[in-house]
């Protein structure tokens, strides 16, 4: 039978005295028998602000995703890409978080008569950015615009 396990010494690290000082650190924290691993005690998220395409804006809705540290619903929150997301989701340290964020058509309401046919861009997004606020403090302060990234179709 293969053993697929790593052998964390034989990763590539710039600082291989740094890796094997984090590894041991680890190893008298968390035992061997956690579920957390030395790559996640290194991980931290990059703040990335998305850059979206024409096909974006032709759809109207993208998403949008964050990250905060999950031991301080007070810390900074982080905007990130999609791969930081998957992988930060992946830890027990970060709370992460995907947004629904209209980018296109109209920036109000649309009425015919009394009945609502399409929702602006700024009540959309003020409502995602305030239902976000609720499971990841802090996050409207990065939500405070619901213009941003807005293009008129």
């Amino acid at each position: 039978m293969k053993n697929n396990s790593i052998n964390p010494y034989e990763i590539t690290w710039e600082n291989q005295e740094e890796f094997k000082e984090l590894h041991q650190t680890y190893l008298l924290l968390m035992g061997p028998k956690t579920k957390i691993t030395p790559m996640m005690l290194r991980d931290a998220p990059t703040e990335v602000l998305p850059n979206f395409t024409p096909p974006d804006y032709k759809t109207q809705y993208v998403r949008r995703y964050f990250a905060q540290k999950a031991s301080d619903k007070r810390s900074a929150v982080v905007e990130i890409d999609y791969e930081q997301y998957k992988r930060l989701g992946k830890t027990p340290f970060y709370s992460t978080l995907k947004v629904g964020w209209k980018i296109s058509g109209s920036q109000h309401d649309i009425y015919e008569g009394s009945v609502q046919q399409d929702e602006g861009v700024i009540k959309y997004n003020k409502t995602r950015a305030e239902a976000a606020n609720k499971k990841m403090p802090g996050i409207i302060k990065k939500l405070n615009n619901p213009l941003q990234f807005y293009k008129p179709s």
